[in-house]
């Protein structure tokens, strides 16, 4: 059998049905609507929201940088934003109001620019073991954890 037949036969194979059966039809519109719903529900939700608070937490990188390395340099945590090399760093976020360090070296970032966000905040607690340095995030707000990046959701105070 010539596999180039139905080119020449105007896209028919001789001794074959023409068109499409019900069950591959059936098949066809079961994928797309499959598909359709699996779009609808990523577009929707809460989504949109934990992308808002990722990007929060992804502009508090520049604070924790600056206490990872007075960690490293001193051999423990910072007390206070006095004791950083310069200002806290302040990074363009319209979804974060401001950024604090505590006496514990936590950073508290402060959320904004979405009705849900309004009186929240992101923890960001460090952790000190010789020269390295580890981060828990969370927040003290557990009806709050479903905005939070999944790497996110522990109960911090």
């Amino acid at each position: 059998m010539d596999p180039f037949a139905w080119l020449k036969n105007g896209g028919r194979v001789s001794g074959t049905r023409s068109g499409a059966s019900w069950g591959v039809l059936a098949a066809v519109g079961g994928i797309i609507w499959l598909l359709a719903s699996v779009s609808c529900a990523c577009g929707g939700g809460d989504y949109p929201l934990r992308a808002k608070c990722t990007e929060a937490v992804l502009a508090s990188s520049a604070v924790k940088v600056q206490v990872t390395e007075f960690a490293i340099a001193n051999e423990r945590l910072p007390r206070s934003s006095a004791e950083l090399e310069g200002p806290l760093a302040t990074v363009q976020s319209k979804y974060v109001q401001s950024f604090e360090l505590r006496p514990d070296a936590s950073i508290v970032v402060r959320l904004q620019g979405e009705k849900q966000f309004e009186g929240r905040s992101i923890i960001l607690r460090p952790s000190l073991e010789g020269t390295q340095v580890s981060w828990v995030c969370g927040t003290p707000d557990p009806a709050f954890y479903r905005y939070l990046p999944g790497s996110c959701r522990n109960e911090l105070k």
